[in-house]
């Protein structure tokens, strides 16, 4: 999606769409009028120049004007899916991003469901490649946790790496999305200071479990990570909060 647009060419582009033959700058400066927009001819031709150039609009036929071109469609209803996405995303992110107990839980419940998922799709597409990534993956996470040092970093991209070896795009991309708007957050960067260790564990069977491609016994790691995090959420969110 090209972010670059006005609404006002937005509105350019719909209306040549909606009206079906070519629009001159004229004709089209009054069909704006009538949508409110108060725009003069001038610089309606020089949107109409633009809109061309990108492949939106055909290019002028002596007087008859303009019309759509597939392109131009192509990008209107990736416009119009974007903007009723829009509101979804919103409370997605604030979902992802909420200091409230319950919708926390709901996020984490959601990431066991998605992480079994590809966990065990990824032991079973996993290459050397990846398994040599996740296991200096977990060598630098631990050693920073003996430095005391944040790991958070390494927790992203552990389970990123996963996510990508479950060969599965749409998977990866929802992983990556939760990751990206703050599941992997400060309050469980606070939760493994409190509780390191046995995180540090868990990241070592999971990839043990992936080194023997056993679908079964990852997913069972996985969903002991998470449950462990659950727990300690419980456990330490009003600590946290307070």
């Amino acid at each position: 999606m090209d972010t670059t647009f006005t609404d006002r060419e937005i509105t350019i582009l719909e209306v040549i769409g909606e009206y079906g033959q070519p629009l001159g700058a004229w004709n089209l400066a009054e069909l704006l009028i009538n949508k409110g927009i108060n725009v003069g001819t001038s610089t309606v031709g020089r949107t109409l120049n633009r809109l061309e150039k990108k492949g939106f609009l055909t290019k002028k036929q002596s007087n008859r004007g303009r019309t759509i071109t597939e392109k131009g469609r192509a990008f209107l209803s990736d416009y119009r899916q974007e903007m009723q996405l829009k509101p979804l995303n919103k409370r997605l992110r604030d979902m992802l991003n909420t200091r409230v107990l319950e919708k926390y839980l709901m996020v984490l419940e959601a990431r066991k469901v998605l992480e079994r998922a590809i966990v065990r799709l990824a032991a079973t597409q996993i290459t050397a490649e990846e398994i040599a990534q996740l296991t200096r993956n977990v060598h630098e996470r631990e050693n920073r946790h003996r430095q005391s040092k944040s790991h958070a970093d390494l927790d992203i991209a552990f389970h990123t790496t996963i996510a990508k070896a479950c060969r599965n795009q749409v998977l990866s991309l929802l992983y990556q999305t939760i990751a990206t708007l703050g599941q992997q957050s400060e309050l469980f960067q606070a939760l493994r200071q409190r509780v390191g260790a046995p995180y540090l564990t868990s990241h070592r069977e999971i990839l043990e479990a992936l080194k023997i491609n056993d679908p079964d016994r990852a997913e069972e790691c996985i969903v002991e990570h998470i449950d462990m995090l659950i727990g300690d959420v419980k456990r330490y969110w009003d600590t946290y909060f307070s």
